[in-house]
Order: structure tokens, then C-alpha cells, then sequence
């Protein structure tokens, strides 16, 4: 992997697996339907190996979350984000939700589901 795309491969990979666990899907089932060998999905989630935009894409269709959307989420260099600071907020939401500890998973889950279903 190139040192340049290390970072948004590692963030790319943590959001996919943050929107895979918060739509109750295992690696197991993501990789049943997009067709990739669960190895790979566990190690795209890590960050291990670069992911192709084809894969993503395959990924994000499964997910319900634009691919637009999902590379908004991992940009930290500001490359796709537009000037509003609309991609910071959801993503400071986002992180808020996460962090929680005063609300049960399925209150995160469901918080974070109408997010991604009213930003994608």
C-alpha cells in the first residue's frame, strides 16, 4: 500500500466496519453479499490492504450508504469536503453518539441508522 493512501484506507476501513456493526451485519454477511472473501473484509476494516473503488462501492451498495458519502466520512485532508462544515458536524454527531455512555447500543444503533439513511 502506498504511504499516502495508508491513512484514508485506515479510515475508510473503521467506517465500514462502524456502519457494518451499526447495521447488524457481521463480516460474515457482508462478505456473503458483496461476494468478497471474509479475510479481505476483516482486513479492508483494518486498514491492511488498499481498498479498489469497485470493492467499495460493492461494500457501500450493501450498506445502504452512498459511496459518496462514506468517502466524505474517511476524508481527514479535506479533499471531498465542501466548505459548509457539513461533513464536520455529522461526523462530530457521529463520534458524540459513539462515545456515549449513557445510551444502550440499540439507542446508537438506531441514532446513527437515521443519520446515515438522511445523509446518504
Amino acid at each position: 500500500m502506498k504511504p499516502e493512501n495508508a491513512e484514508l484506507n485506515s479510515l475508510l476501513g473503521k467506517n465500514i466496519r462502524m456502519i457494518r456493526i451499526t447495521r447488524g451485519y457481521s463480516q460474515e454477511y457482508l462478505a456473503l453479499k458483496t461476494g468478497i472473501n471474509q479475510s479481505n473484509i476483516q482486513r479492508l476494516e483494518s486498514g491492511y490492504v488498499e481498498i479498489r473503488i469497485n470493492v467499495l462501492a460493492k461494500i457501500c451498495s450493501v450498506l445502504n450508504i452512498s459511496l459518496y458519502l462514506m468517502l466524505l466520512l474517511s476524508d481527514q485532508k479535506g479533499v471531498f469536503t465542501n466548505s459548509s462544515g457539513e461533513l464536520q458536524k455529522v461526523k462530530d454527531i457521529l463520534v458524540e453518539i459513539l462515545d456515549s455512555t449513557t445510551l444502550n447500543d440499540e439507542v446508537k444503533r438506531n441514532l446513527i441508522e437515521g443519520i446515515l439513511k438522511n445523509s446518504g
